[in-house]
């Protein structure tokens, strides 16, 4: 923990929430995307649904290139102060977008494997 860092309880994270007013909480630390979320490529809203929570694993599940890490550093505001503790609704959760990548594969061979045998 770097203790020149702001440090700030997760009922404070979750108050920045909003369009105009967006925290988010990456390996424990706080960032202030609310100017970049117009410029990100995924679009607005992909910030905005992350504001006040934990987006640790949406953010790693995405891959985002050491540019983009490095970006981040101009948008902290702080880290979690330790013991702090998130509530239920503040962590952001995996989509599990690779468990749909197998299905779809899975399925795809089923519906070729009942093709092939019609014919």
């Amino acid at each position: 923990m770097d203790q020149n860092l702001r440090q700030i309880e997760w009922s404070e994270v979750a108050e920045h929430n909003k369009e105009d007013d967006l925290w988010f909480v990456i390996e424990n630390k706080v960032y202030n995307p609310t100017e970049y979320q117009n410029d990100h490529p995924g679009g607005p809203n992909v910030l905005i649904n992350l504001g006040g929570k934990d987006a640790t694993l949406k953010f790693d599940e995405v891959g985002h290139s050491q540019n983009a890490i490095k970006m981040l550093e101009k948008y902290l505001v702080g880290q979690i102060k330790k013991g702090s503790i998130p509530l239920e609704n503040q962590i952001a959760k995996n989509s599990g977008s690779g468990n749909t990548f197998l299905y779809l594969i899975l399925l795809g061979i089923i519906i070729a494997g009942i093709i092939y045998s019609m014919f």
